[in-house]
């Protein structure tokens, strides 16, 4: 849809400034529940909380939940690979690092996205315009990788666990990555809101049975670890994705996908002003690689 008048324009980035800022904000308020709540836990009462309203907006539309069983197994890979998979790396990644390195290393994620659709869905040949702009985004994952390990020994402190923090937050990455594609596949039988009510409501079913039998569950806290769980569950996931879903069918997909330029940005600034996290020139760096290569990539698919 070619938006052409001046409200809508504002309507659209101002849609696209409100998901950029909530999920751009997540990694702080990971980090803050992460004070008090393990990892599968801030997993578990996210997904839960997100579950029940996005559940709630579908019963409101009156949408139905799909029945046949491929879709149904597309959508619990998805629940897996899409959201318990990075919620639960992010969790840890928010006990071992900063918020500004987990966010970081979401800039990967269109990239992973680009590069397994490419196997996984080739729609078309790619030209060496792409390629190059592949490489030079994930050598920005590189560098900022490379700038947290020199960050670390520079310090004195001689420790892995920013490294393995940002690894973890990679390895979410690539979760969220295969869930795009595998929501792709499932949002061509049913509509993307169903798709991730459903699958957020399986993810906690699944999340909630290994807290049980692993004797996990964790029911007590601070006031403010609880206050980030719920905000991270109503307005970082299913606000967030509510107003994402609204933007596609407003604006397009392509333009509701460029919050993924600003989203490590807004990461980044959040931890600088609500935590006082440091932001390196390293980490810095591999941002600008990144979003550079996004940009490059983005200009090859338009112009093929």
């Amino acid at each position: 849809m070619r938006i052409c008048d001046r409200r809508s324009q504002l309507l659209a980035f101002g849609g696209l400034l409100a998901v950029s800022l909530l999920w751009g904000s997540s990694f702080v308020v990971i980090k803050v529940a992460s004070t008090r709540f393990e990892a599968v836990n801030i997993a578990s009462y996210r997904a839960t909380i997100a579950a029940l309203c996005l559940s709630g907006l579908v019963v409101i539309k009156r949408e139905k939940f799909p029945r046949d069983i491929r879709t149904i197994s597309i959508l619990f890979f998805l629940s897996i690979f899409g959201q318990i998979l990075p919620f639960i790396s992010l969790g840890v990644s928010g006990h071992l690092t900063s918020s500004q390195n987990s966010a970081m290393m979401m800039g990967g994620v269109p990239l992973l996205t680009l590069l397994f659709s490419r196997f996984l869905l080739p729609d078309e040949l790619w030209s060496l315009k792409k390629w190059l702009a592949l490489v030079v985004g994930f050598a920005g994952v590189v560098v900022a990788l490379g700038g947290t390990i020199q960050n670390t020994w520079s310090s004195g402190a001689h420790s892995n666990a920013d490294l393995e923090g940002s690894l973890f937050a990679l390895l979410a990455a690539v979760g969220y990555a295969i869930g795009a594609i595998l929501s792709r596949i499932a949002s061509r039988n049913l509509s993307p809101l169903v798709a991730c009510a459903f699958t957020m409501t399986v993810s906690a079913g699944i999340l909630w049975t290994y807290s049980f039998f692993s004797g996990s569950i964790q029911a007590t806290a601070s006031i403010s670890a609880w206050t980030a769980i719920f905000f991270l569950g109503t307005a970082n996931t299913a606000f967030a994705y509510g107003i994402y879903f609204w933007l596609i069918k407003f604006s397009g997909a392509t333009f509701a996908s460029t919050n993924n330029y600003m989203v490590p940005i807004i990461g980044m600034a959040m931890g600088f002003i609500m935590l006082s996290e440091k932001i390196y020139l390293g980490t810095l760096s591999g941002l600008m690689l990144t979003l550079i290569g996004i940009y490059l990539f983005s200009r090859t698919s338009r112009t093929s």
